[in-house]
């Protein structure tokens, strides 16, 4: 595989009525991988990170490791010519920070606690010159 790995975004999850999902946004050369690390349940008294360990992992990775690593089912990969547009909105005190993939087929929305996801994905494409729009809300 010659592919490069650009750039790492963590913390990001989806919510249903019962759990919690993690996920990891791994940007490479050619494609957006979207790896899912685990689920917890979502009531507020049992709720974990259980993806920390996995994520800390991640970023020592190269991407031959991550194939080797993660299960193939829980990866999964979208190239760029697939994505029409990425919006993206910021963590406000009442919101969390918001990724919604737009693609050919539907759409993709990833929820972050973190401050400035914004600014972290502006940089992996401004830097490697991802061929994407993104959009700022």
């Amino acid at each position: 595989m010659n592919e490069k790995v650009l750039g790492y975004l963590t913390e990001y999850f989806q919510i249903n009525d019962f759990f919690k999902k993690f996920y990891e946004l791994v940007f490479t050369d050619k494609r957006l991988l979207i790896i899912n690390t685990g689920e917890t349940f979502r009531s507020w008294f049992a709720r974990t990170d259980v993806a920390y360990s996995k994520r800390e992992n991640l970023l020592e990775m190269d991407i031959m490791d991550i194939f080797k690593n993660f299960e193939e089912k829980k990866i999964e990969s979208i190239y760029y010519k697939n994505i029409e547009e990425i919006v993206l909105s910021n963590k406000t005190f009442i919101k969390n920070g918001k990724i919604k993939i737009e693609l050919c087929e539907g759409k993709k929305t990833y929820y972050t606690s973190k401050e400035n996801s914004i600014g972290e994905i502006q940089k992996i494409c401004r830097e490697y010159d991802v061929p994407i729009t993104i959009t700022v809300n």
